[in-house]
C-alpha cells in the first residue's frame, strides 16, 4: 500500500476549499435527518475554541450541516475540511478510481470528483433518506463519474478484480475508541483492495489511547514510589 510522506495541502490549493463548501447542495427534511445552515459566531467560535482540543477549533462564519437523530453528523466548516486532508493528498498524488464509505453532507465526494486526475468516484451510503435526496445531486452534476450505492460498506462487496486508488471510510459520529473494532474490519476488508487507504479520525483516537496509557503508566509508577517511600519511612522493609 502507498507510503505517503506529502507536506499538508494548505486549505486553499486546487480549490479544495472552494469545492468543500455545500452552500449550493440541496436542503431537505425528514423527521428525523436535515440539512440545514448555520451561523457561527466570532463569540460562539471564542467560546468553543477556549474550551475544545487542540486542532479543534473553528472560526466564525455561515456554514452547513447534516443532522441525523438530533446529531451533527458533519459540516462544511474548515476543521471538517483539514480531518480530510490525507485523504486528498492520497487521492492528488495517485487519482484513478477512489472507494468512500459514507456520502453525508457530500463536501468529500464533490472535491474528489472535481480533481482531474480522479477517473471514478465509488461511494457506498447506508441511510435511506441521504441517498434519496443527495444521490440524484451528485448523479447529474457528475455523471458517469459518480457511481453511489445503496449499502452498507460491511456488507458490500466490491467488484472482482477492481483495485482502488484511494478507499476513505467515514462513517463515525463521533471520535470514540469505540469505533476502533470497526476500522481494523474495514482495514482488514479493504487493504488488499487499494493502494492508500484512511479511516476517520483513526489518526487522532489512537493518538489519544497512546497518550491516556502513557499518563496511566505515569501514574502507576509514581503511586508505586509513593507506597515505597511510606513502606521505608515505617520500617516495615
Amino acid at each position: 500500500m502507498t507510503q505517503l510522506e506529502t507536506q499538508p495541502l494548505g486549505i486553499m490549493s486546487d480549490n479544495i476549499n472552494e469545492n468543500w463548501v455545500a452552500a449550493d447542495f440541496p436542503r431537505w427534511e425528514t423527521a428525523t435527518r436535515s440539512v440545514e445552515s448555520f451561523t457561527i459566531s466570532e463569540m460562539g467560535a471564542t467560546i468553543w475554541n477556549i474550551k475544545c482540543a487542540e486542532g479543534h477549533e473553528i472560526l466564525p462564519g455561515e456554514y452547513t450541516r447534516l443532522v441525523m437523530d438530533g446529531d451533527t453528523m458533519m459540516s462544511d466548516t474548515p476543521k471538517e475540511l483539514l480531518d480530510h486532508e490525507m485523504m486528498f493528498a492520497a487521492t492528488k498524488l495517485l487519482g484513478g478510481h477512489v472507494l468512500i464509505a459514507g456520502l453525508g453532507l457530500g463536501c468529500a465526494l464533490n472535491v474528489i470528483a472535481m480533481m482531474d486526475n480522479v477517473t471514478k468516484v465509488t461511494v457506498i451510503e447506508l441511510d435511506d433518506d441521504v441517498m434519496a435526496n443527495h444521490a440524484p445531486y451528485f448523479r447529474e452534476k457528475f455523471g458517469d463519474k459518480v457511481e453511489i450505492i445503496h449499502a452498507s460498506i460491511f456488507d458490500w462487496e466490491p467488484p472482482k478484480g477492481v483495485i482502488y486508488s484511494v478507499a476513505w471510510m467515514d462513517i463515525w459520529l463521533h471520535l470514540s475508541e469505540d469505533n476502533l473494532d470497526e476500522m481494523d474490519e474495514l482495514t482488514d476488508k479493504f487493504i488488499c483492495k487499494c493502494q492508500w487507504l484512511g479511516c476517520w479520525s483513526e489518526e487522532e483516537v489512537r493518538e489519544r489511547l497512546r497518550m491516556e496509557e502513557e499518563e496511566d503508566e505515569d501514574f502507576g509508577e509514581s503511586a508505586l514510589d509513593k507506597i515505597k517511600a511510606l513502606v521505608k519511612e515505617a520500617n516495615l522493609c
